[in-house]
């Protein structure tokens, strides 16, 4: 079962930082080097999003500052730990005052110059030595940083062995995060990208938590990159986003266009349909914080791609291959940034 800490954020609205600097009152120098690495970067802000996916949090990325009193709610960074000696390899510090913390709570993570982290086969990213991914040490730490204690369920996230069995969030976890701050209420969704290294070169979508977990669970081939974008619930502006599976390629195709939809089901039998997979906004949409995913069609393979702004730049320059040919916009979705709340 879940459990808690002792203090909480007064506040759902909680601000965090890549920690840049350390400071006495910190203890010195507990962080040993920034976390500039772009795939960890991006792996801490997955495991932010995780959890502001499923309780009414709302975090906030700021800069971290050189002026102790303005620092972050929350800072995370390296840390050595020596791990040989304590057997951690993620620490949550903080002071706290009448049941709440104090700004500058500090999550260390182990710094990869004393323990190394590699790739393994399914493209997670490990601490050498260890069956624990950098993301799930991110994870585990920021429930502490909510006010979670250690967890009695061996699948649970805040359980304090980490390794196969615990990749994600589980029941606990949410119950006990929600029970802290309360369920999550903003209709969008992340949307959770993985690519599949070892067998097809296809990248999947889903918006389904419990898939993303069977997804990393299960398929080694499939390498988890993170929350790309965010879609919204169901509504007049919004339109469907039609999932098929392709059965001999063993790939997805995604398309939001029902004249196409129709046109496979009634002449493309190997693609099997698999229903709605989530929301877009309507192409004419041109509110603040959506963009337009650029999609590319291999003719080659017969694969399929959406692509951000800057990752569609590079495939247009050749980057992913020179058989790629760019279809124009496939999908309307919003940016996932700092001000964006994810259910």
């Amino acid at each position: 079962a879940y459990a808690f800490a002792g203090p909480t954020w007064a506040s759902n609205t909680i601000t965090w930082s890549f920690a840049a600097f350390n400071f006495l009152a910190d203890g010195a120098t507990p962080f040993s080097h920034l976390i500039d690495d772009p795939t960890a970067a991006s792996l801490v802000r997955s495991a932010f999003a995780a959890w502001q996916g499923v309780a009414d949090i709302h975090f906030i990325e700021v800069a971290d500052s050189a002026n102790y009193a303005a620092l972050a709610n929350i800072r995370i960074g390296f840390g050595n730990l020596n791990p040989a000696m304590t057997q951690q390899i993620g620490l949550t510090s903080f002071y706290q005052m009448n049941n709440h913390f104090n700004n500058d709570v500090i999550v260390r993570i182990e710094d990869p110059s004393y323990v190394n982290l590699y790739f393994n086969a399914s493209g997670a990213l490990l601490y050498a030595g260890y069956d624990t991914s950098f993301y799930q040490v991110a994870l585990h730490e920021i429930g502490h940083a909510l006010g979670l204690d250690h967890s009695t369920e061996p699948t649970a996230t805040m359980y304090p062995v980490l390794g196969a069995a615990n990749r994600g969030l589980t029941a606990s976890d949410i119950a006990g995060v929600t029970t802290l701050y309360g369920a999550a209420i903003n209709p969008l969704h992340a949307v959770y990208r993985f690519f599949d290294a070892g067998r097809t070169g296809e990248h999947f979508y889903t918006t389904d938590a419990a898939e993303k977990a069977f997804i990393i669970n299960n398929l080694p081939s499939y390498r988890y990159e993170g929350a790309q974008w965010a879609t919204p619930d169901k509504s007049a502006g919004t339109v469907d986003v039609h999932r098929f599976l392709d059965t001999i390629r063993h790939t997805h195709l995604f398309t939001s266009d029902v004249a196409e939809r129709d046109s496979i089901l009634q002449t493309l039998p190997g693609l099997v349909y698999e229903g709605v997979a989530f929301q877009a906004y309507a192409k004419d949409s041109t509110a603040a914080g959506q963009l337009s995913l650029e999609r590319f069609y291999d003719p080659t393979r017969g694969d399929h791609h959406l692509a951000l702004t800057a990752e569609a730049a590079g495939i247009r320059h050749g980057a992913a291959g020179p058989n790629w040919v760019d279809e124009g916009p496939g999908l309307t979705v919003h940016v996932i940034d700092n001000s964006v709340l994810i259910a």
